[in-house]
């Protein structure tokens, strides 16, 4: 099964089981006779690692703490010099294994080393699947503050082996699939349907999540316009987030950023429901003043507003501009 994501430096998503035993099926092999590094954390089994070092002539790793502790300038650094000293060129490659934060970091490294060099994306959870996998935004976080240095950076290709989730922690399983939810809200009714039977609709829930997200990109790669929607449920998500960092999760975070903005009563129960079904359950809020202070960073403000996404409906959203105190007294009402 696969994707083609349509851009100027288009490339395809390749989705299946045992994909990592198969890589050399889906990588050239100008890619797998050079110099590879895959970049991965302490929680990914080396098997997977060692999948990909058997098709690979020069293989090399570099693995990092799990989590976005490791996501900033000082370990982007450290891989950087990992590569100079063992004389990486441009035309050599970079490849992500593992949850967002390495996706994310990886790409960031791929996309500044020599200006560039490849960059291979394998998602290994059920955030970085659905959300990180696609689109092609890369970066780090600066003084705890999410994803403020990037770049955008297509892949060369993306592959997701479902049999990666099998090593996944319960809760990092649902956290990512909050994300295909706000796919389904914005975008797709039948996917949000799938949620009524989460276990048994998962690869279709990844597939149609990518699917409604790669037409999004594909009309607004950089984010100046329509792809602002994707950013529904994320303003106040990421000010939870960054005040509460380690402690709840991006996509727990993002589930109920996502409920203050839905018009539709019986909507928002239902999502409501939709996340207690995941055990996502609503956390207790005391932080309001630092939840604010890191939503003040937010890349959607302008002067005293901030423009957020608004759900009237299923598949019927619309972008608003409301006041930065409008949006303090929306985080307090949160509590």
């Amino acid at each position: 099964m696969k994707l083609h994501v349509n851009l100027e430096q288009g490339y395809d998503i390749y989705f299946g089981h045992n994909l990592l035993e198969k890589i050399d099926e889906y990588i050239p092999s100008n890619v797998l006779n050079n110099k590879v590094m895959i970049i991965s954390d302490e929680n990914i089994p080396s098997s997977y690692r060692k999948k990909i070092l058997d098709k690979i002539k020069y293989g090399y790793e570099y693995i990092i703490h799990p989590g976005e502790v490791s996501k900033t300038l000082q370990t982007y650094e450290k891989i950087l010099k990992s590569l100079l000293e063992k004389q990486f060129s441009r035309t050599d490659t970079i490849i992500a294994l593992g949850g967002g934060v390495v996706g994310d970091l990886a790409g960031f490294v791929a996309s500044s080393y020599k200006r560039g060099c490849k960059f291979i994306n394998i998602p290994t959870s059920t955030l970085s699947m659905v959300d990180s996998s696609i689109g092609g935004k890369v970066a780090v976080n600066l003084e705890h503050v999410k994803n403020v240095v990037g770049a955008f950076y297509q892949p060369l290709c993306v592959l997701i082996d479902f049999e990666t989730l099998k090593s996944l922690p319960k809760r990092q399983y649902y956290n990512g699939l909050v994300e295909a939810m706000k796919m389904g809200l914005i975008m797709d009714k039948t996917l949000l349907s799938l949620f009524d039977d989460i276990d048994n609709n998962l690869e279709e829930i990844i597939y149609r999540s990518l699917d409604a997200k790669r037409k999004i990109v594909e009309e607004d790669e950089k984010e100046t316009g329509l792809r602002k929607i994707l950013n529904f449920g994320h303003t106040i998500g990421h000010g939870i987030e960054s005040a509460y960092l380690g402690e709840i999760y991006h996509g727990e975070a993002v589930g109920f950023g996502m409920i203050p903005w839905i018009k539709d009563l019986e909507l928002k129960n239902q999502v409501l429901n939709y996340l207690n079904k995941m055990n996502i359950k609503k956390p207790i809020l005391n932080k309001t003043d630092q939840i604010y202070q890191a939503v003040l960073n937010d890349k959607k403000r302008q002067q005293n507003e901030i423009t957020i996404i608004q759900l009237e409906a299923i598949e019927k959203y619309k972008m608003v501009n409301i006041s930065i105190n409008e949006l303090y007294q929306k985080i307090k009402e949160m509590e």
